[in-house]
């Protein structure tokens, strides 16, 4: 349902539409680092997220469709890496601002893309 909603907000806004990657193996922190590589203005990223020991995670996925609790940091280091970030990135990603507490607020996936060079984050406690 999350992916039909996705193409039908993002169809007047994308000319061909958005380019979705979903689960079953193409949902891979490669494949999102591929994406930003080519140019991309909007990322709206769907997945569970957390902040442990002060170090934030997403569940991707692997190419064989298991479990990747990847370090954000990696998200990160792509946006800084990439000629143009996007400039927007909405995270629908549980404590990708953090998790209320003031010692990770900083520490969050959302507060590092902006760092990062994000003109504009929507993130989650």
């Amino acid at each position: 349902e999350e992916e039909e909603r996705a193409r039908t907000f993002f169809k007047g806004i994308c000319e061909s539409g958005p380019e979705i990657l979903a689960s079953g193996g193409s949902a891979t922190l490669a494949g999102i680092t591929q994406r930003l590589h080519g140019g991309i203005d909007i990322v709206y990223l769907i997945c569970h997220g957390s902040v442990r020991e002060g170090v934030p995670r997403l569940m991707l996925e692997k190419e064989d469709g298991s479990i990747d609790f990847a370090e954000a940091a990696a998200l990160v280091q792509t946006v800084r890496d990439v000629d143009t970030p996007p400039g927007l990135v909405v995270l629908a990603s549980c404590q990708s601002a953090g998790s209320g507490a003031s010692a990770d607020a900083l520490v969050a996936l959302g507060p590092q893309l902006a760092a990062a060079g994000v003109p504009a984050v929507v993130a989650m406690q």
